[in-house]
């Protein structure tokens, strides 16, 4: 957090009041606070719709960056999956837990308000993560030791991981350039 420099903000204020009290000794004390109506008006229309505008920017930067959140999350949740399938003893459970983990990241991104054409890629995103989810699922129903199963089948598992990086990837680059 940055440092709050109080003799800056001191000398602002003691200058602004000092601006203030020389525009009321110069004027009739009367005429220092009254105003128009309609000037009245016009500033508080102003500032009203200022602050609708700035919040709903606000909003819709919230959104975006909680969505590129999860996709860094989900992206990150494919790289420890990549580096646990080189391991020589690949165990069943972090297997599952890392897949189910990209998935949750995506579908919690999915149910974001986002533009249709994030929307579109996000969606490709989650195919490749179900494509990855049904040969993981199809190892280990049909039994047997999964180390194996997963070196069969490690050239199509890595590539469909990259298809997923490749696909966030182009789920950020949407997001921030819409």
């Amino acid at each position: 957090m940055k440092k709050i420099h109080w003799n800056i903000i001191v000398l602002i204020l003691l200058l602004g009041v000092c601006v203030v009290w020389i525009c009321y000794s110069r004027t009739n004390p009367k005429e220092y606070l009254s105003a128009p109506v309609h000037s009245i008006i016009t500033i508080a229309f102003g500032l009203l719709v200022s602050y609708y505008l700035v919040q709903k920017k606000t909003d819709r930067r919230k959104k975006y960056e909680l969505a590129e959140k999860l996709i860094e999350q989900t992206k990150c949740k494919v790289a420890d999956l990549l580096t646990l399938l080189y391991n020589e003893e690949i165990s069943v459970g972090p297997v599952f837990v890392l897949k189910r983990a990209v998935t949750n990241k995506l579908d919690n991104c999915d149910n974001i308000d986002l533009n249709k054409s994030t929307k579109a890629k996000l969606k490709d995103c989650i195919e490749a993560a179900k494509e990855l989810n049904d040969i993981i699922e199809d190892m280990h129903v049909a039994g047997g030791e999964l180390t194996n199963k997963i070196n069969n089948k490690k050239q199509d598992i890595i590539r469909i991981m990259g298809n997923i990086e490749y696909r966030c990837d182009k789920v950020l680059v949407d997001l921030w350039m819409s």
